[in-house]
């Protein structure tokens, strides 16, 4: 039986349960009403043993691939970031949980929109799996790192695959970019300010690093941001360095590793 999405417009700000619960659409499907059925909005993961619920927010919810799709894969395969929502599936079982979209809203909105129900949920935290209340922000854990990372270490991928990942990629340059010719509100430009602070970035990590040169035995002492804007360091290379994943980066060796 054909699965029909019907559009609710909302702005307020309360659960609003849709017709399409806990189920993905085929792929048969997505070919005929695929711009409805990405579902750009709000949505939640609920179980239905507690009533407790993880919130997100996407503008592809429930299309081919879209969020609904990879939180079960990485539930299932047990490398969730939100480890309370992963032990809760892993405990109660995925027929436990209900997945229910709260309000539609435009690509535009969608930050502010997720932001006011994180701020709701916020003011109880017991009954949310959401362990970050900024929206767009997402904190993985040292262990699901490690868990992914071993997931995929030793993978290759075919030659047809990368084709089709290059020609996707080619596909959004330019005008047929996803934010080509949009601008940010205000409000959605001082999210993204906020989730840049923080010594995770580097433009305001202002910890002092120490570098020698093994060449001329010079010594450096500066930010990684000055080190990289002074010197013309790549990021990712002089990241590493500094974690101690590489011994040496142009020469450069970190005598104050992380």
């Amino acid at each position: 039986m054909k699965m029909k999405l019907k559009i609710k417009n909302s702005t307020d700000i309360e659960n609003i349960e849709c017709n399409l619960i806990g189920k993905m659409w085929k792929k048969k499907d997505l070919k005929q009403e695929n711009d409805i059925i990405k579902s750009i909005g709000i949505y939640k993961i609920i179980s239905k043993i507690d009533g407790k619920y993880y919130i997100g927010s996407s503008k592809n919810i429930n299309g081919n691939y879209g969020r609904w799709y990879k939180h079960k894969y990485y539930l299932n395969k047990n490398i969730h970031h939100n480890l309370h929502l992963q032990n809760a599936w892993n405990k109660y079982g995925e027929d436990n949980f209900e997945w229910i979209i709260i309000q539609y809203c435009k690509e535009s909105d969608l930050l502010k929109t997720e932001q006011n129900y994180l701020n709701i949920a916020k003011l109880n935290k017991n009954l949310c799996y959401n362990k970050t209340f900024l929206a767009g922000r997402v904190d993985w854990t040292i262990e699901m790192k490690e868990k992914i990372s071993k997931l995929h270490k030793g993978k290759k991928l075919s030659k047809n695959h990368k084709q089709k990942l290059k020609n996707k990629r080619m596909e959004m340059i330019g005008k047929n970019a996803p934010n080509f010719g949009k601008k940010h509100s205000n409000e959605t430009k001082e999210l993204f300010s906020k989730q840049r602070r923080g010594s995770k970035n580097s433009s305001y990590d202002k910890t002092i690093y120490i570098l020698e040169n093994q060449n001329t035995k010079d010594i450096i002492k500066d930010t990684m941001y000055n080190l990289r804007k002074n010197y013309n360091l790549n990021k990712k290379c002089l990241s590493q360095l500094i974690n101690g994943h590489i011994k040496l980066y142009r020469g450069f060796k970190c005598l104050n590793l992380k």
